[in-house]
């Protein structure tokens, strides 16, 4: 459990930091990407990807 809100405290932050920052929003635009954290035993896991600085999830 503590993972899991620990993982969407990161999407919240990735979240607020491309609205609030334009260089890194600028940033996210130029890159396509994709990535999954997960926990070693595979249990939790949360991808996140954008593509063309859209739906950062």
């Amino acid at each position: 459990m503590k993972f899991s809100m620990l993982l969407y405290g990161f999407y919240i932050l990735l979240r607020f930091t491309s609205w609030k920052h334009a260089s890194f929003r600028n940033r996210v635009k130029e890159l396509d990407f994709s990535m999954v954290i997960r926990t070693a035993d595979g249990k939790r896991a949360r991808s996140y990807s954008s593509a063309g600085g859209k739906n950062l999830i």
